[in-house]
């Protein structure tokens, strides 16, 4: 059109993406410090407790190992070797995988806090602008229990307390930590209140009427009188750990031969409630997954009841 001048629209890298843009100084810092200011950064940004943990025993090992004493030292050669030698440790793909989101992590964020970051680590003009290659996603083995073996699994945990711990995990599928961080007024009739999940992120969780039952005669006959709104507790009333907790199903690990431990428990929940009918997003939700990618997979376990009721559903 005459007169007018035509928008030109910029096509823009999503910032999920976009390689993060270093300020116009650099400042030079040995390793050891920088790790400190990026995990002070992640306790500002209000990052879990066990987040920050995680963050914190794993740059402390890459420190360890690679004795750089430098951040600008730390080349791409450094963290190949790394991933190299744990695999040669038999580490599995899941667990070398987040190492390299821990690497993109800390190194994304030096680059923009103007830290001085070695070139071999950071492609330009790129997109992907970590040098490292993502290591490929490979499907883990999910481990399930059988009714046979959840009956074999209350059998040996012992006492009252352990025998509802044990069927409230396969119950429900929350994770270890959120079963022992709920509290007595998280019971709420028909539901679990679980106030931080992972990322801190709350949500209720439906009971049947069979746990439902077991969770309140556990209240009105079984638990001590405490000072501690802990649901479990230990035996001098205190909170009950997560080691304690951990001991107690390597003990039964032991004692029934099965590979005992707590997200079998949730492997278990999961593919059981699809297989019974359940709808996938209401497991996501249930779970408290982000996305629906992790929780397809529960789908590829349940297969072989996909056609359970399909004369009802489909159109012809």
């Amino acid at each position: 059109m005459s007169g007018a001048t035509a928008a030109v629209k910029i096509k823009r890298p999503s910032p999920s993406r976009a390689r993060p843009s270093p300020v116009s100084k650099t400042v030079t810092s040995s390793l050891a410090k920088a790790v400190d200011r990026y995990l002070l950064d992640q306790e500002l940004a209000d990052r879990s407790p066990k987040t920050l943990k995680w963050y914190r025993q794993k740059l402390s090992q890459l420190q360890r190992e690679t004795k750089v004493v430098d951040l600008a030292e730390l080349t791409r050669d450094h963290l190949l070797e790394f991933v190299a030698d744990l695999r040669r440790r038999g580490r599995s793909p899941h667990y070398v995988r987040g190492w390299y989101q821990v690497f993109r992590a800390f190194i994304g964020w030096a680059r923009e806090e103007g830290y001085d970051v070695h070139s071999s680590l950071v492609r330009d003009n790129a997109e992907r602008w970590f040098a490292l290659k993502k290591p490929t996603q490979t499907e883990a083995a999910v481990e399930t229990f059988t009714d046979e073996d959840l009956e074999r699994i209350y059998e040996a945990a012992g006492q009252p307390r352990n025998r509802l711990f044990c069927r409230l995990l396969a119950g429900t599928g929350l994770r270890l930590t959120e079963a022992l961080e709920l509290s007595v007024d998280d019971v709420q009739d028909d539901r679990l209140r679980v106030r931080q999940g992972k990322g801190r992120k709350p949500r209720w969780v439906p009971l049947s009427r069979q746990l439902q039952r077991e969770l309140h005669r556990y209240l009105e006959r079984i638990r001590l009188e405490t000072d501690s709104d802990r649901l479990f507790t230990n035996r001098s009333g205190g909170s009950w750990s997560s080691s304690s907790a951990t001991e107690l199903l390597r003990r039964i690990r032991l004692q029934t031969k099965l590979p005992v431990h707590a997200h079998a428990f949730r492997h278990t929940f999961a593919t059981e409630y699809l297989r019974r009918g359940g709808e996938i997003d209401r497991l996501r939700r249930i779970l408290g997954h982000t996305t629906f990618a992790m929780t397809a997979r529960y789908a590829h376990l349940a297969g072989a009841d996909l056609g359970r009721g399909i004369d009802q559903l489909a159109p012809y």
